[in-house]
């Protein structure tokens, strides 16, 4: 017979309660809360103790042993029934120890069997209690006198110890849902080497006890429910039916007693399990392994440890974890089972060298999509050195989309894990605040890897430290606070609408994707000291973003990539500084490209590009300042630029800067080579051209096109001539003699544009400069008054448009703009939309400037008359752009300025349309792309979008293209034409 092999490492003092159930009561009564699925939580550890033989070390003074079935019965009145041994305990003091040793055989128990406190149930190997009642218990614990229905706390019973053989629940035809074997409210139990087997409830229930060690059992043999309670139904999943009890039924449950948990035949005063430790056990074939699946709203479980343990088939959780403190779940074996672990209300948890591999993917009535660790709602969890091997089956059904889910977890650390073969992730983070991965300072490396997904590391809605990973996929972010240090990734950086982000001296390699696509955050973004490898893709970077910070910085592209390293649009913030971007294999257009936005860019090195270094268009404000651009041009069209300070080594090419469509900009003090000309000119106005110094093989410092005025240049280097106009009204040499200042000569006419347009006189040299120009007939009325409205002197005044709008009327129309309120509103709506250099435009061409011009005998510059009432078609089609594109009425100021402009033709249909689609107003309702194609319909089609169209555009623009390029496209159409040519205007 085995000898008792237990110690107890916290023997307490205590009163052992429990009482018989009425066969017609089942065993629990824990009905989840509202009678919804309850979620998921995790445990805490305690050792087992040592193994010794010695009463004397187990706090007894005497063992009273007795066998069953008892050997000699001489002396009985009766024979000796197991209930009869098990009694012999009642009354007895707390320095005697009741030991009964049951023999090899089969043993049915009819009637629930009793144990009081101090007993020792030593059963042989092939010892088997089996429960022959259809309900009921096998075996409970009762105090030995009292109600136990009014003994709480840890009282009920002490000191309750079974070693070996097999508790058997006999549920295999049973319709009733009960557990073999239950303790509630007890203190100090032990049970080691024991097999559980055959339940359709809880297989051992130890709720609301404390100091509790299960070591070396075998708990298998679940039963499906066979009633008809829809309570506990186990047939297919439908809309009523999804949520049965019997998915929840654990094979060790650790309950609370209270209302949420327990039934009222015990004191429900909510005590919590404490100082559990369950140890190298196996569950095989059972619904869940160990824990409890509701939340307790009064107390929590604390002191948990399910270590060395071995799951194999477990239907839903091996462990589940519901309000608990103090848990450690560490060392255990999963396989082909649901979920490994849920949490839900859980605090100060270790999760610590689990293996867990083959998740269920059967069509399994009872189990759901699972995740292997599946952690909610918890505070201060470590997870370290685990293995998960998920399940890359086919099955999207069976698919599991993360090895590990976080939500709403309070700091979390996840070190020297191991994870592969999920569907989606290998770890995804959901609300969750404090998320560390790897100490930073540690370098000890979680190895992420997806089977069938993309991103191993996937993060919405909370702020997360990864470090020193290995993460063999993507990493994605959304809405979500990251810091991302010393990783290597073999994927790509993918973050949108994230209060803030924070990237450095990471490694990613990707292929056929963005390295780093930044789209929308919510907050500032810092990239630094990176090292970028990618190729198949059509950018290393991707940026777009308005309202929020986004810094680039001493970061080293070394890609092959089909247009850009850095492609910005739609951004207001961005700073691209001190990187490095060398292309390997000559396949990139540019190595920077920026699309309407602000762009700081400063201390790069861009060498390869096959197109250009640099190229800004669509409206781009750029500031470029100590760059260097090696074997490239740069293009900057449709642009304000600063370029000051930079080198661009073009020699390979004809031109090193192209300026096209760009005004009030500043290219200065660059060092430039070039095969053919330094600068190409094309529509450039109002810009500084200066202090740059030029080699080339033709030594032409500058080409201008067309359409090229107020530009501030330098001599050519091959000539001292001046060319255009001079910089401020004072040339340095005058030209002619000095002439009369007759007032209608040509000397009148410039004297006055100083006492009008810069309110002072003139001086000797610069007056002599303009008179010579005007009677030559180098200059026009029209040359001059831009230049003394549009030069330095007058610029840095500083005016307001009502301010500069009075001057030109003093100048262009000689009298008060005060005494004309409706022109003036009119000319200051035209100065806000189209600008400046347009209005000055529109004063020229006006009749009272021509009368001026010709009183002093100066050619004006006007250049053609112009229709002062618009037609009706143009106002027509100006009222349609009002209607179709930003959804509202027109003001007549801005409908008579449109109108007129179409009329005289100094705009087309396509431009104007660009510039409503441009401003403010319309880029201010935010549309998505899907409203923002729709409205493109309405206003290019003459009519709503079609599905498929729709469908196309929508595609094109998840494959790279821009708005701008689907703008272009609806410009184009067959359809537009035809709107334009209907009313009568140019397109």
């Amino acid at each position: 017979m085995k000898r008792f092999g237990l110690i107890l490492s916290l023997l307490l003092t205590g009163t052992l309660l429990f009482v018989l159930l009425p066969i017609s009561v089942r065993a629990d009564g824990d009905e989840p809360s509202g009678g919804d699925e309850p979620e998921i939580v995790t445990p805490v550890v305690m050792e087992a103790p040592e193994t010794i033989t010695e009463k004397d070390d187990i706090g007894y003074t005497t063992i009273k042993e007795y066998d069953y079935p008892p050997e000699d019965t001489e002396g009985e009145t009766a024979p000796v029934t197991l209930q009869g041994l098990l009694d012999k305990a009642i009354n007895e003091d707390d320095s005697v120890l009741v030991q009964i040793n049951i023999a090899d055989g089969t043993y049915n128990i009819d009637c629930p069997l009793v144990i009081y406190s101090n007993t020792f149930l030593n059963l042989s190997d092939d010892a088997k209690l089996v429960r022959a009642t259809d309900s009921g218990l096998l075996l409970y614990a009762q105090p030995d006198s009292g109600d136990m229905a009014t003994i709480g706390g840890y009282d009920l019973a002490k000191n309750i110890f079974i070693e070996g053989g097999s508790l058997i629940g006999n549920a295999a035809a049973s319709q009733n849902y009960n557990g073999p074997v239950r303790f509630n409210h007890c203190n100090n139990i032990i049970i080691r080497n024991t097999s559980f087997s055959d339940s359709i409830g809880h297989m051992l229930n130890v709720s609301g006890c404390k100091n509790v060690l299960v070591d070396s059992c075998t708990f298998s043999g679940f039963v499906k429910y066979g009633g008809t309670s829809e309570e506990f139904y186990m047939g297919p999943f439908s809309e009523d039916k999804v949520i049965s009890r019997h998915r929840s039924i654990e094979a060790i449950h650790l309950d609370f007693m209270n209302a949420e948990g327990e039934d009222d035949l015990y004191l429900l005063d909510g005590t919590g399990p404490s100082n559990i430790v369950i140890s190298s056990c196996t569950f095989e074939g059972v619904v869940r392994g160990v824990g409890t699946h509701h939340l307790s709203s009064d107390i929590k479980g604390t002191d948990i440890t399910i270590k060395d343990n071995t799951f194999r088939s477990v239907k839903t959780a091996c462990v589940s974890l519901y309000s608990y403190s103090n848990v450690t779940v560490s060392g255990n074996t999963c396989s082909d089972s649901g979920f490994f672990l849920i949490t839900e209300d859980v605090s100060d948890l270790v999760i610590s060298s689990n293996r867990i591999s083959g998740m269920i993917t059967e069509d399994d009535p009872i189990n759901q999509i699972v995740n292997p660790l599946y952690l909610i709602d918890a505070t201060n969890v470590t997870v370290e050195k685990n293995e998960i091997s998920g399940c890359d089956k086919d099955d999207p059904s069976r698919a599991i989309n993360a090895n590990i889910l976080v939500q709403k977890v309070d700091t979390i650390t996840f070190t020297e894990n191991k994870s592969e073969n999920s569907t989606d992730n290998a770890v995804l983070v959901k609300e969750s605040t404090n998320v560390t991965f790897n100490n930073i300072s540690s370098e000890k490396k979680n190895d992420f890897t997806i089977t069938g997904g993309e991103n191993p590391i996937s993060v919405y809605d909370s702020d997360a430290v990864i470090g020193f990973e290995e993460i063999n996929g993507s990493f994605y972010c959304s809405n979500s606070s990251i810091k991302l240090y010393s990783n290597t990734i073999n994927g790509r950086v993918n973050f949108s609408d994230s209060p803030s982000f924070v990237a450095e001296n990471n490694v990613i390699t990707t292929k056929k994707v963005q390295a780093i696509n930044i789209n929308n955050p919510a907050g500032p973004v810092t990239f630094k000291d990176n090292t970028i490898s990618t190729s198949e893709c059509e950018n290393a970077a991707y940026i777009k973003s308005k309202g929020q910070k986004i810094i680039l910085s001493g970061n080293s592209f070394s890609s092959n990539v089909s247009k850009n390293y850095i492609y910005v649009e739609d951004s207001d913030s961005v700073t691209i500084e001190s990187n490095k971007m060398d292309i390997r294999g000559a396949s990139a257009e540019q190595g920077i490209s920026v699309n309407d936005s602000t762009v700081t860019i400063k201390d790069n090195s861009v060498s390869g590009c096959t197109k250009y270094g640099l190229y800004c268009k669509g409206g781009a404000k750029i500031t470029a300042t100590d760059n260097t651009f090696t074997g490239c041009a740069v293009n900057l069209t449709s642009a304000t630029v600063t370029f000051t300070g930079n080198k661009v080594d073009a020699s390979s090419q004809n031109t090193a800067i192209i300026l096209k469509d760009i005004t009030n900009s500043k290219i200065d003090n660059n060092d430039l080579k070039y095969g053919r000309e330094g600068i190409y000119l094309n529509n450039c106005k109002d810009s500084s051209i200066l202090n740059n110094t030029y080699s080339g093989e033709y030594k032409t410092w500058y080409y201008a096109e067309s359409n090229c005025s107020n530009n501030r240049y330098p001599p050519k280097p091959s000539s001292p001539d001046v060319t255009g106009t001079p910089a401020s009204p004072t040339p340095p040499e005058p030209t002619t003699p000095p002439v009369d200042d007759d007032s209608a000569s040509f000397g009148g006419f410039v004297e006055r544009l100083y006492n009008v347009a810069l309110g002072r006189p003139s001086e000797e040299d610069g007056k002599n400069f303009w008179v010579a120009n005007v009677s030559a007939g180098n200059l026009t009325g029209a040359d001059c008054a831009k230049s003394f409205l549009l030069s330095p002197e007058f610029l840095s005044k500083n005016m307001t448009d009502e301010q500069f709008i009075g001057i030109l009327y003093q100048t262009f129309f000689a009298r008060n703009y005060k005494d004309d309120p409706e022109g003036t509103a009119f000319w200051l709506n035209s100065l806000k939309v189209a600008g400046k250099d347009t209005v000055v435009d529109g004063f020229i061409n006006s009749t009272e400037w021509c009368n001026i011009c010709a009183s002093f005998g100066v050619r004006s510059g006007a250049t053609r008359a112009k229709a002062t009432i618009p037609s009706a078609n143009a106002k027509a089609f100006a009222e349609r752009l009002y209607t179709c594109c930003l959804g509202r009425e027109a003001e007549q100021e801005g409908l008579m300025f449109w109108s007129l402009a179409l009329t005289n033709q100094e705009t087309s249909g396509s431009d104007a349309a660009r510039l409503f689609f441009e401003s403010g107003e319309f880029t201010g309702f935010g549309l998505n792309d899907r409203e923002y194609i729709k409205r493109l319909y309405t206003t290019f089609m003459g009519r709503e979008a079609d599905d498929g169209g729709l469908t196309f555009w929508l595609n094109s623009m998840a494959n790279g293209a821009t708005r701008n390029d689907i703008f272009n496209s609806f410009v184009a159409s067959p359809e537009f034409t035809e709107i334009c040519k209907s009313y009568g205007i140019r397109k």
